[in-house]
């Protein structure tokens, strides 16, 4: 509950992220990801204070300390129960985006091919499990061998490139998509910051636009 306590004073804020105050030396606390660590410790010291309450120790002093301590960590996990059932959303999102994110997730669900490889914006969130489609790159899941953080770094890299050089003339045109399609296999596009594109979009709802990647041409 320490911990937790202190997760919130570190992180509390209400104003923007660029004016919070000494957001730097918060950021580096918040590194030691106290909620992760109340999440585990909550249910075991509570499953520990009931099997220490349960057999009625003879220090019944002791017992009684123990299941005050108990009433603590259950209301404190009933606390938790009720703030995960309030609507919210991730950072980033307003409560209407992030839903229309998940619709946007559901159409490429349901209409694109199971294989289908997709291009997803850098503030993607659970992706893979609202549209249960691969993307091409995601910004937050960095693979754990040295292989596979090489390649992530690339594909990071090819990416940063490929939308400067295609939105320096103001616009994202075939031939723009034609090499996406040939330096990565990408299907399909999914954005709310790239563009204009010269073609219509398959599907758009709220702010985020889903564009077809045309089949590379052969020789």
């Amino acid at each position: 509950m320490v911990l937790a306590v202190c997760g919130i004073g570190v992180g509390w804020r209400t104003v923007p992220l660029e004016q919070w105050t000494g957001w730097q030396w918060r950021a580096a606390l918040l590194k030691f990801y106290p909620f992760r660590t109340l999440d585990a410790l909550l249910p075991i010291c509570g499953g520990l204070l009931v099997a220490s309450v349960l057999p009625n120790p003879v220090n019944w002093s002791v017992a009684w300390g123990r299941r005050w301590a108990l009433v603590v960590f259950v209301t404190a996990g009933l606390c938790l129960l009720i703030a995960g059932t309030r609507p919210s959303a991730p950072p980033g999102y307003t409560a209407k985006q992030f839903q229309d994110w998940q619709d946007a997730c559901a159409w490429l669900q349901k209409n694109t091919p199971k294989e289908a490889l997709i291009l997803t914006p850098r503030e993607a969130f659970g992706f893979k499990w609202y549209a249960e489609r691969a993307e091409y790159v995601c910004y937050k899941d960095c693979p754990q061998d040295a292989a596979g953080i090489l390649e992530w770094d690339r594909r990071l890299w090819y990416l940063h490139h490929w939308t400067l050089r295609s939105s320096s003339d103001g616009a994202y045109d075939e031939s723009d998509l034609q090499q996406l399609r040939r330096d990565t296999g990408c299907d399909y596009v999914l954005t709310r910051t790239l563009g204009p594109f010269d073609r219509a979009p398959l599907w758009s709802v709220g702010e985020w636009q889903i564009y077809q990647v045309p089949e590379q041409h052969r020789e």
